[in-house]
């Protein structure tokens, strides 16, 4: 981790009596790195919601009351049709019946013929308990609300989802098998089908990226969905694929999400795999803190820490903040080394790495008047130089 220092300087007499610097004469320990998997994952890795309503035979308990029973025999009817006289026969037997809701969340890129398991629940008829329940043969469809939530540059309406990709509107997968109910004590009316579900048609997305050569990848973390840390992420990329020879592949796409082309001579998928295996110093990404500022009481308040950026520079009413460099320390061929005192401080006081609450304590310690170190730390925030939000709480009653 680069060692960084804050110069802080201004036409107050105190200021330029005190002018200082955020540096330590001690070396800064190496930073605990890690991969940009810990915090990003790719639109490939995304899961989606597919739901129905099957039919459920078999059940060891009270099934249905009259007015669902009569739905399930429809129902069964239907899939005699097709083929599956079995849940009829089942009715016709006098087994208990149960008409529920399946759902199961799978890949987004789902392709033919891959499992997962499913979850079954009463839908409400009166069946007391699926213990010993038959799930036959239900159709299953993408939950479109939560796809188009989630990303809403995918189309402007259902109509045009539907114009796009027919295959989002239609039977994705479906379900079946023997259920188990894992707790028959308190939740009788829950169970799961281990591996019931079976896909039966292919994603359009990976076409799609292939086709676009655009890959867009999702903050995991709520904390650090900010677009000061969004933008460290799009440093780490766009510095490592400058060592390949590609200039900007990744922007911003928004305070959650890091868009990056794909050069040409890369598959998407092995592309996208190899962005996430890239360092990140996990100094660099942090939570972002709150700054609080009260005008009419004078109180300003830092909850939480981060760093502020080594190149931030501001200037408010004369008072001048920028980050620098600390002078090399003295060694046997270079013996000379100048170091700026802080006010009123002692050695181990200088041993700083150049965060926010560093930054507050020190602009307390030179008596810098709270509603100016008001406006540094709004103008640090606004220009993106610290990861944090400010807020003015009279003006956000």
């Amino acid at each position: 981790m680069d060692r960084q220092g804050l110069r802080i300087s201004g036409l107050i007499p105190l200021i330029l009596a005190a002018m200082s610097a955020l540096a330590g004469l001690a070396p800064t320990p190496a930073a605990y790195a890690q991969h940009l998997d810990d915090y990003l994952e790719s639109q490939f890795e995304r899961k989606v919601t597919l739901s129905g309503v099957g039919l459920v035979t078999g059940l060891q308990q009270t099934g249905d009351i009259k007015g669902s029973y009569a739905a399930a025999a429809l129902y069964a009817e239907q899939l005699a049709r097709v083929g599956v006289p079995a849940a009829l026969d089942a009715i016709n037997k006098g087994q208990g019946v149960a008409l529920v809701t399946v759902t199961a969340e799978i890949d987004a890129n789902w392709v033919d013929g891959m499992e997962y398991d499913c979850k079954v629940a009463v839908g409400g008829g009166g069946a007391e308990s699926l213990a010993g329940g038959q799930l036959w043969v239900t159709p299953m469809k993408l939950n479109l609300t939560q796809l188009m939530g989630r990303d809403r540059g995918l189309a402007d309406s259902l109509a045009s989802l539907q114009t796009r990709f027919p295959a989002l509107t239609g039977v994705i997968a479906v379900a079946d098998g023997r259920i188990d109910v894992s707790d028959p004590e308190n939740q009788p009316t829950r169970g799961h089908v281990t591996r019931g579900l079976r896909v039966i048609n292919e994603s359009p997305f990976i076409a799609q990226a292939r086709a676009s050569r655009k890959i867009v990848f999702d903050v995991t973390n709520p904390a650090l969905r900010s677009l000061t840390v969004v933008s460290r992420f799009v440093d780490v990329i766009n510095h490592e694929m400058l060592a390949e020879g590609y200039a900007d592949v990744a922007e911003m796409r928004s305070s959650s999400q890091v868009l990056v082309r794909v050069p040409e001579g890369y598959d998407v998928l092995e592309f996208a795999a190899n962005i996430l295996t890239f360092g990140v110093d996990v100094d660099e990404i942090e939570t972002p803190a709150v700054i609080r500022w009260t005008p009419s009481t004078g109180v300003l308040v830092v909850s939480g820490d981060t760093r502020v950026r080594k190149d931030a520079s501001v200037s408010v009413q004369g008072f001048a903040i920028t980050m620098l460099e600390p002078e090399v320390p003295p060694t046997p061929m270079n013996p000379v080394a100048k170091y700026d005192q802080w006010a009123e401080s002692r050695p181990q006081d200088r041993e700083r790495t150049g965060t926010l609450r560093e930054l507050k304590s020190q602009l307390d310690r030179l008596r810098v008047p709270t509603d100016m170190q008001a406006a540094v730390l709004e103008q640090l925030v606004s220009a993106g130089m610290v990861t944090a939000t400010f807020v003015n709480t009279e003006e956000s009653r």
